[in-house]
């Protein structure tokens, strides 16, 4: 560093939200909501062709 110059220090500030870390425990508590089936099978989910030889255009001649 040359005579005359400053030292210029990055800092990283918080930017809006609230100041106090991690919420509480139990500070969601109503807010997430399961549906009653959330834990069902899903016996063929992943059966479904996710890479169509079409790219997913809709004009392969399957």
């Amino acid at each position: 560093m040359e005579a005359g110059q400053d030292d210029v220090i990055p800092r990283l500030v918080p930017c809006g939200g609230k100041a106090g870390g991690i919420a509480p425990p139990g500070a969601l508590a109503g807010a997430i909501s399961l549906s009653d089936d959330f834990d069902a099978p899903v016996d063929g989910l992943l059966d479904a062709n996710l890479f169509p030889a079409d790219g997913g255009r809709g004009t392969s001649a399957a």
